[in-house]
This record gives C-alpha cells, sequence and structure tokens, in this order.
C-alpha cells in the first residue's frame, strides 16, 4: 500500500484490532463486483484492487507488506460492506487425542525398525 509504508499500522484501522468478520489468514477472499461508496479509503480501494482475483490474507499481507492483522480488520470492513466475498477459514486439522495407546507406538516402531 502507498501511503501504507508512512503510516503506522494502528492508523491505517482507526486503532482498531478485530475484525468483526472471522477470516483465518488462509481464507480467500474476492472482490464481489460491487461499487465502493465514498466513505471508503485508499488502503481499502488498493485491496479491492489486489482482489479482483481471489487472494488469501497472507498473500495480501505479504504481497502489500502490511501486517496480517491490519489485512484482516481492513477486509472485515469490506466484507461488511459487501464488496468481497470469502470462502471462509480451512478447517483446523482434527485434535490429537489426549491418551496414547502405548502398544500402538510400540508396533509402529517395530515397523519401522523393520524397514
Amino acid at each position: 500500500m502507498t501511503g501504507a509504508r508512512r503510516l503506522r499500522p494502528y492508523a491505517l484501522v482507526g486503532g482498531r484490532t478485530h475484525a468483526e468478520a472471522n477470516l483465518s489468514m488462509e481464507s480467500m477472499v474476492v472482490a464481489s463486483g460491487v461499487q465502493p461508496g465514498d466513505d471508503i479509503g485508499p488502503e481499502q480501494l488498493e485491496l479491492l484492487e489486489q482482489c479482483r482475483t481471489p487472494q488469501s490474507l497472507v498473500d495480501l499481507s505479504a504481497g502489500l507488506d502490511v501486517p496480517l492483522g491490519v489485512i484482516r480488520v481492513l477486509l472485515g470492513d469490506l466484507l461488511a460492506y459487501g464488496l468481497i466475498t470469502h470462502s471462509g477459514a480451512v478447517e483446523a486439522p482434527a485434535a490429537v487425542p489426549a491418551h496414547r495407546d502405548i502398544t500402538l507406538l510400540g508396533e509402529l516402531l517395530d515397523g519401522i525398525e523393520a524397514l
């Protein structure tokens, strides 16, 4: 973002640290095609330009050299205005059970040693 390098990240988002939308760093966002109003800032307009093709939050953050938290807040605003759509968060991997079957681990080790 052109002006982003001159401003501190918290200034870009008005001191906000959380987005209203649940956007994970892997979420894919794309511009919805709705025309933005006059109340959209230049940083958000630049994000909309980048989102003409689907982009992940992490790719936008890296490509624009803006912290991920700032990207998340700005995109949350765009989502609230209906200017972008998102594919949602990628599901987290299933939790590993707290207990482990020691016999299974022993069999696994025996199998590896047999290789």
